[in-house]
């Protein structure tokens, strides 16, 4: 397929936004492998209709837990949103608003982390995030398994044939699976690979978990270049195999 026929897989919530400086807090020498990030339930809100106007209403969210190699690099979603700067072009308010409704912990395995090395960049080092999203009163009237799936990329336009005359999106599925934990958290899990550069792929493995109320979206993606990520299939597997969204 000619490069210009080859359409590149967007994010809808970008993982990144811009170029951002290094802000990324590596975990001390001399202990175990691996350790535990715990993030705790995140203060988020969405917004709803009162009267003429809109307010942001608090929402309950879970804690979640993950088992990363302790030479890894962690950034919170504070410095995070910090280093990120506006999260909308449509002004001060609307970038409150996304805000209010995300939380994201960042996790790099390179040597010299940079926040650059966001999950579908083809780095030759794994990096991943935690995301947790709150969805308002339409989102979450029209939710399903096929939106969770699609929330950071465009998973099922990958490899399908578009009705809009658009080139479809070159890479493939590998894995696809309905997965649950305790607590009413259901969703799926996809392995993909894309395109990203000319004849250059990345593979990333994200799972997505929707709460029993349809209010709050836990996502986990990990990735890299495609050599890569089967260099780091041991550790990325551990690594998913170890996420826990748990409610107090």
């Amino acid at each position: 397929m000619a490069a210009a026929r080859r359409r590149r897989l967007g994010r809808v919530v970008p993982l990144v936004a811009g170029v951002l400086g290094l802000g990324l807090v590596a975990s001390a020498c001399g202990q175990s492998p691996y350790h535990y990030v715990k993030n705790n339930p995140p203060h988020l809100a969405y917004q709803v209709t009162v009267g003429d106007g809109q307010v942001l209403a608090p929402v309950r969210t879970a804690a979640s837990f993950i088992r990363v190699p302790s030479n890894w690099a962690l950034l919170r979603n504070d410095e995070y949103m910090r280093q990120a700067g506006p999260a909308d072009d449509q002004g001060p308010r609307a970038d409150a608003i996304q805000r209010a409704r995300r939380s994201i912990t960042f996790f790099d395995g390179a040597p010299r982390p940079d926040i650059r090395d966001a999950p579908l960049a083809p780095t030759r080092y794994p990096a991943g995030a935690t995301l947790t999203v709150a969805l308002d009163d339409e989102e979450r009237d029209t939710v399903s398994l096929a939106t969770i799936r699609n929330l950071l990329s465009r998973v099922d336009s990958i490899g399908a044939p578009t009705t809009n005359g658009d080139p479809p999106v070159n890479g493939e599925v590998t894995l696809k699976a309905d997965v649950s934990q305790p607590g009413g958290f259901h969703g799926n899990r996809v392995r993909f690979q894309v395109e990203v550069a000319d004849g250059i792929f990345s593979v990333a493995d994200q799972t997505a978990l929707l709460d029993s109320r349809n209010r709050v979206v836990y996502v986990l993606i990990v990735g890299c270049e495609r050599s890569c990520f089967a260099r780091n299939l041991g550790v990325i597997n551990r690594i998913i195999d170890s996420w826990t969204v748990r409610e107090h």
